[in-house]
C-alpha cells in the first residue's frame, strides 16, 4: 500500500484502491446475487411442474441458472403453447410462439446433474402440420453467452411462417419457423442434450448457436427445400450423433464439425448431409446415409478442409459418384487422411488428396476414384475373393479403380474386375505399387482386349516412373492407348499374367500399342518400342524382395529390393531424383536410383535404413 501510496501520491492511491475495493465488492455481490430456480414435474409450493418453468424463465435474471429436475414436462397444453408477451402497442416479444423463453444474458438451463438427461424431458406439440395456433418452439433464448445442458427436447415444433394466436395473426416471420427444438443468440452454447422428433421449417432442432457439445439429434425433420437441416446456423459442433434425421444435419457451419457421427440420415430435397457448409470437417464418421454427406454447394461454400474422416457405405441418387465427398461444384480444398467404403463416394476435386483410403467391399459399376488431379500416399483395395467381383461394368461402359488422376507412392491391390481396367488415363504414375488385381472379360470373345491393367483413349500422353507391377492378372496389360504414347521408367514388372505366347507367364502385353520402355524389367511376348540394352526384356530374372529374404517379418513393405538385388542401382536418374521419395517415404539418393517403387533397404522394412 505505502509503495502504491508513494509512486501516485497519497489521494490518488487511495482512490485507486478504494476503486479496487469497490469493483470487487461489486463483483462478489453480483456472484452473490445469482440466484438458482428450481423446477419440479409434480406440483411443489402450490404450482404445476409446468408453471414452476413460466415462473422461473419469468423471473429469472442475468447469471441465473434455472435447473429442471427429472420428470417429463408435456408443453403442449394451452398455458404454455398459447404464451406471448406483448407491450403497450401489442408489439409481439420473442416469447410469442415459443414455450419457454428468456432475453436475459449470461443465463443457464440445465437438467439436474444427478439424473439422467433422458429422465428430463421437455415435450411438445410434436406435429408436421400447421394448425390455426401454429409455432410451439420448446425453448428460445436470445441473450448473449446463454447455456443449455443436460437436457432432452422431444417434438418440439415450429412448422409455418405465420404465427396465430387464439385464431388471430399476429406475426409473419421466417424467424418464427426456426428452431423447433431450441433458438440460441450467436454467442450461445448447447451441451449434452437430445433432440428427438422435433420438427421446423429450418433448424428443426437448433436455431442459431456458437457451440454445440456432445449432442444426439435424431428422428428429426424439416421443411424447407433447400436444406433445412438438423442444425442451423452453428459456428461449431462438436462430439455430437446425427441419426435418422430427414432434410439433411447441418446449415450454415462457419467453424468446425470434429468428432462427430452421421447415421442413416438422408435429404429427400436432392442436397446433402451438410448445405452451405464454409468451416472444416474434422475426424467425422458417416455411415449408411443416402444422401452426399458433405456436399459442396458451390465455390463460395467449400469447407475449409476436410481431415481423417470416414465415409462408409453411403449412396445417392443424385450424385452416385459423390455419395461421400461431392455435388454440383468441383471441391476446392485439400482432402487429407479419411478412408472411404463401399461404391465410388468422392470425385470432382481441383486440389489434391492425400493420405487416404478407398476400400470396395462389393460390385458397383462406377469407379473407386476418378477426377482428381494429384493423389499422394493412399491405398486403394477391395476385400478380395476370388468368387467375388469388386468392380462389374455394364456392358456399354468400363469401370476403373482410378480414372483420370495423377498418382504418387499409392497402392493398388486386391481388386477383381470384370469388364474394366485398374488404371484409366491416369496421366503420371510415381513410385506406385499395384498388386494382385485380376481383370477380365465378359465372354469369351471379348477376352482379348476387354480388360486390362492399363486403359488409355484420345490419344493420351502418359508417364508412369519408378512403379512395381507384381502378381496381377489380366487379358493385357493394354487397352485401346487409342494412338497416345505411354513411357515407363525404372519400372518393374514381375510374376504377372497378362497373356499373350512366347514366354510363358508375361507380364505384359501390348502387342499393338505405342509403348516405350526404359531401364524397366519385364517379360512380354514381344519386344515394345524403346526396348534394348538398358531394359530387361525377356529374361529370367529374381528381384530378390525383403519377403524373399524375411517372409516372417516382413508385412508392411513385403515388395521393397534387398540390398543384394540385381534392380539396386539399376534404374537412370532424372532431374526429380534429388527430391523424389519412395512409396515407403524414404528419399531416392543422388547415384543412381533402383527400379521400382522402392530403394533398398539393409533390413527389413520399419527399420528404414538405406544402404548404398
Amino acid at each position: 500500500m505505502k509503495v502504491v501510496s508513494e509512486r501516485m501520491g497519497d489521494r490518488r492511491g487511495w482512490d485507486w484502491i478504494a476503486h479496487v475495493a469497490l469493483l470487487l465488492a461489486s463483483v462478489s455481490c453480483l456472484a452473490a446475487g445469482a440466484a438458482d430456480w428450481p423446477v419440479f414435474s409434480y406440483e411443489k409450493d402450490g404450482m404445476t411442474g409446468n408453471q414452476q418453468l413460466t415462473n422461473a424463465f419469468t423471473k429469472a435474471q442475468a447469471g441465473d441458472t434455472i435447473t429442471i429436475h427429472a420428470g417429463t414436462y408435456n408443453l403442449a397444453t394451452e398455458e404454455m403453447m398459447f404464451r406471448y408477451a406483448s407491450d403497450a402497442n401489442g408489439t409481439l416479444y420473442s416469447a410469442a410462439g415459443t414455450c419457454l423463453a428468456s432475453s436475459v444474458d449470461n443465463l443457464t438451463v440445465r437438467g439436474d446433474p444427478a439424473a439422467s438427461r433422458d429422465d428430463i424431458i421437455l415435450s411438445g406439440l410434436g406435429s408436421n402440420a400447421a394448425t390455426a395456433d401454429g409455432q410451439h418452439a420448446i425453448m428460445r433464448l436470445t441473450g448473449a453467452n446463454c447455456t443449455v445442458r443436460h437436457l432432452t427436447f422431444y417434438k418440439g415444433l415450429a412448422n409455418t411462417g405465420t404465427l396465430y394466436i387464439n385464431g388471430s395473426k399476429v406475426g409473419d416471420t421466417w424467424a418464427y419457423r426456426r428452431g423447433g427444438g431450441l433458438t440460441l443468440s450467436a454467442s450461445g452454447v448447447c451441451e449434452d442434450c437430445v433432440f428427438d422428433s422435433c420438427y421446423a421449417g429450418q433448424g428443426a432442432c437448433i436455431n442459431v448457436g456458437d457451440t454445440v457439445r456432445g449432442c444426439v439429434f435424431t428422428n428429426s425433420n424439416a421443411v424447407a427445400n433447400n436444406a433445412g437441416c438438423a442444425v442451423y446456423s452453428v459456428k461449431n459442433i462438436y462430439d455430437s450423433v446425427f441419426a435418422r434425421n430427414a432434410r439433411g444435419a447441418v446449415r450454415s457451419c462457419s467453424g468446425t464439425i470434429s468428432n462427430c457421427l452421421f447415421s442413416a440420415n438422408w435429404h429427400n430435397g436432392g442436397t446433402g448431409l451438410f448445405y452451405y457448409q464454409t468451416g472444416s470437417v474434422i475426424d467425422c464418421a458417416f455411415s449408411n446415409n443416402t444422401t452426399v454427406c458433405v456436399y459442396l454447394h458451390g465455390a463460395n461454400y467449400m469447407p475449409r478442409e476436410i481431415t481423417g474422416c470416414t465415409f462408409a457405405n453411403n449412396s445417392d441418387a443424385t450424385y452416385p459418384s459423390s455419395a461421400g465427398v461431392g455435388g454440383p461444384a468441383a471441391c476446392t480444398k485439400p482432402l487429407v487422411g479419411c478412408t472411404f467404403v463401399g461404391p465410388n463416394q468422392v470425385n470432382g476435386f481441383s486440389q489434391k488428396l492425400s493420405k487416404c483410403k478407398f476400400v470396395r467391399e462389393a460390385k458397383s459399376s462406377v469407379s473407386v476414384l476418378a477426377d482428381c488431379p494429384q493423389v499422394e500416399d493412399s491405398e486403394f483395395f477391395g476385400t478380395f475373393d476370388t468368387s467375388a467381383r469388386i468392380l462389374e461394368a455394364s456392358t456399354t461402359t468400363y469401370v476403373s479403380v482410378v480414372t483420370n488422376c495423377s498418382l504418387y507412392r499409392c497402392h493398388i491391390h486386391d481388386f477383381n474386375i470384370r469388364y474394366g481396367n485398374v488404371i484409366t488415363d491416369c496421366p503420371r504414375m510415381e513410385n506406385c505399387l499395384v498388386e494382385k488385381t485380376v481383370c477380365w472379360g465378359r465372354s469369351a470373345s471379348e477376352e482379348g482386349d476387354a480388360s486390362g491393367t492399363f486403359r488409355f483413349t484420345d490419344g493420351r500422353t502418359a508417364t508412369v516412373l519408378n512403379c512395381t507391377f507384381v502378381t496381377n492378372q489380366s487379358n493385357g496389360a493394354f487397352v485401346n492407348v487409342g494412338g497416345g504414347t505411354v513411357t515407363f521408367k525404372n519400372t518393374l514388372f514381375f510374376n504377372n499374367n497378362a497373356g499373350g505366347t512366347g514366354y510363358g507367364r508375361q507380364d505384359f502385353n501390348a502387342p499393338d500399342e505405342t509403348v516405350y520402355m526404359d531401364h524397366c524389367v519385364y517379360k512380354c511376348n514381344g519386344a515394345m518400342a524403346g526396348a534394348g540394352s538398358q531394359n530387361w526384356y525377356g529374361r529370367s530374372y529374381k528381384p530378390m524382395f525383403m519377403k524373399d529374404r524375411y517372409p516372417d517379418t516382413v508385412q508392411e513393405h513385403p515388395y521393397a529390393l534387398h540390398r543384394r538385388s540385381p534392380l539396386v542401382d539399376a534404374g537412370d536418374n532424372g532431374t526429380w531424383t534429388s527430391s523424389d521419395i519412395d512409396i515407403a517415404g524414404a528419399g531416392r539418393l543422388n547415384g543412381p536410383v533402383d527400379i521400382g517403387c522402392y530403394e533398398n533397404w539393409v533390413e527389413a522394412p520399419g527399420i528404414q535404413v538405406l544402404f548404398r
